[in-house]
């Protein structure tokens, strides 16, 4: 394991708006963070990151094709991502 970050879920606050709910640190945003943290392996190596269905957004797809790693997600339903190669 090379990186993690603790998070804690704090319940949304009564009235906010969707415009506050966009701008509140979120989740999701922590997979890209840590893919980013980790960076790119040495040559000739495979990093694979193994994470939850939390890293199903874009921001961690980015990350990990930034990075030249590959990611291995437990989600619900199934995905399909084609590169374009």
């Amino acid at each position: 394991m090379l990186a993690a970050e603790p998070w804690v879920r704090v319940p949304a606050p009564a009235g906010e708006t969707r415009t506050q709910r966009a701008a509140r640190p979120k989740e999701s945003d922590v997979w890209g963070r840590l893919v980013e943290r980790i960076g790119a392996p040495p040559p000739a190596v495979r990093w694979v990151h193994v994470a939850d269905r939390g890293a199903d957004v874009f921001s961690c797809f980015a990350a990990v094709r930034a990075t030249g790693t590959e990611v291995l997600l437990r989600i619900v339903q199934n995905r399909r991502i084609t590169t374009g190669d």
